[in-house]
């Protein structure tokens, strides 16, 4: 991976890294490849005191790699635009310019709970399971509801069941000796059902770490200031870069987990357009908030007259940006909840 991010030409030798198969992998390897660099090259300068030929050296083949791994990362993302697209998944539905159904919609987020109860209601008569309608608050929920729902097949067995059913304290052990070593890779912690607990250990161990690596964010192995350390003896400088190195290794297996997770939602986004059931989602859901409107008069024409500055004469909306659309959300929302609170009954003081 340093050889080729460096420039060396090998007949066929990018299309075998980088393409569909591997580029996950690549990018792994070069965040490996990148920290290690970064280490190395701290390493010489604090046991030499200077910056030397060897560390000119290994800061060039750092910013090579780091620009290489950077290219891999805007390749995932394409493809992965490209696969989304592809499947119909994106572009997404445009924002509605009819004022009534934006109405409708903002009504629905205001009343959430109500929205719910009415859209499971209209699911159930409609013949779909409950999982179905179930909300989703977190995205390991949206992982849970597609496990129930089918749309992706991740059964909890050998050693994933095992790790699921660790404490917190276990799990975190777990995690931390996965990051400790570069050979031997935790499959277990790649389980769907485990990736977002993953994450969240990932996350407080990096937290944990930085301040004995020396790095002022844990989110990313902030350059060393050599030049202002004094290392009493050449074990006090191997012990710093073995905490950068965990910082680091950290931080790698972080990518991996994102990586991960965006291929897991990717799939469930994907089964779910394709999924004979949401037709029948959209259904329920445009019933459950015209029974809204229908229930709350008052606050639906509130929101209708708050929209009337922003009707073309042919009554459409005129929001031309997503900032536009937000700013009227918001001015919508409070007028909503002051509504809320004037016609609230006043609260009894006890003498």
């Amino acid at each position: 991976m340093v050889a080729e991010a460096c420039g060396v030409e090998r007949t066929g030798l990018t299309e075998l890294l980088y393409d569909g198969d591997r580029l996950s992998a690549s990018i792994d390897a070069l965040t490996y490849a990148q920290h290690d660099l970064q280490i190395r090259r701290e390493e010489r300068c604090l046991a030499v005191g200077l910056w030397d030929q060897e560390a000119q050296h290994l800061d060039w083949q750092y910013t090579a790699v780091a620009q290489r791994a950077q290219e891999a990362r805007k390749e995932f993302q394409r493809r992965r635009t490209e696969d989304l697209t592809a499947a119909g998944v994106l572009p997404g539905l445009p924002a509605t310019d009819d004022p009534r159904e934006q109405a409708l919609l903002w009504l629905a987020q205001h009343l959430e709970p109500q929205f719910r109860r009415l859209f499971t209601e209209y699911a159930a008569a409609a013949g779909l399971p409950p999982e179905a309608s179930a909300a989703v608050r977190t995205r390991h929920g949206a992982i849970e509801r597609a496990t129930a729902r089918g749309l992706i097949h991740a059964p909890l067995h050998g050693d994933a069941l095992h790790v699921h059913g660790m404490s917190e304290g276990e799990f975190r052990l777990r995690v931390l000796r996965d990051a400790s070593t570069q050979a031997d890779r935790d499959d277990a912690l790649c389980h769907p059902l485990l990736l977002h607990r993953w994450r969240q250990h990932l996350k407080q161990l990096q937290t944990d770490v930085a301040p004995g690596a020396l790095s002022s964010s844990a989110q990313s192995l902030a350059p060393l200031a050599w030049e202002e350390l004094r290392p009493q003896s050449l074990n006090e400088v191997r012990e710093l870069m073995g905490r950068r190195r965990l910082l680091g290794n950290l931080l790698q297996r972080y990518g991996e987990n994102r990586r991960l997770r965006y291929a897991v939602h990717d799939a469930i986004s994907i089964a779910e357009h394709a999924h004979p059931e949401k037709p029948l989602l959209m259904a329920a859901a445009r019933d459950a908030r015209e029974e809204l409107g229908r229930r709350h008069p008052d606050l639906y024409k509130l929101i209708r007259n708050l929209l009337e500055p922003h009707l073309t004469r042919y009554g459409r909306l005129r929001l031309r940006s997503a900032q536009d659309r937000q700013q009227v959300r918001g001015q919508v929302m409070l007028a909503l909840l002051e509504s809320e609170r004037a016609a609230a009954p006043p609260r009894q003081v006890r003498c």
